[in-house]
């Protein structure tokens, strides 16, 4: 199936809000792969060598988006 980028980033906000980020960033770490491309796999359920630069990339713009917005992220001070 092939998705816009529209649909790729209501794909990727979707799971950020039903998953715990946290939990997916530990586990990319542990496994020493890169984040963005492992969180890609995990929405989209299919290998981490099938994932394209564009649907990295989509990951990396909802992650760091994620990261900016959250109550406790970086870019909301209590």
């Amino acid at each position: 199936m092939k998705m816009t980028i529209d649909e790729m980033q209501l794909a990727f906000t979707k799971y950020a809000m039903l998953c715990n980020p946290d939990e997916l960033i530990e586990t990319a770490r542990a496994k020493g792969v890169d984040l963005h491309t492992f969180v890609a796999s995990e929405v989209l359920k299919k290998p981490m060598a099938e994932v394209t630069p564009q649907e990295r990339n989509c990951s990396k713009q909802v992650l760091f988006a994620w990261v900016f917005t959250r109550p406790t992220g970086l870019g909301v001070k209590k």
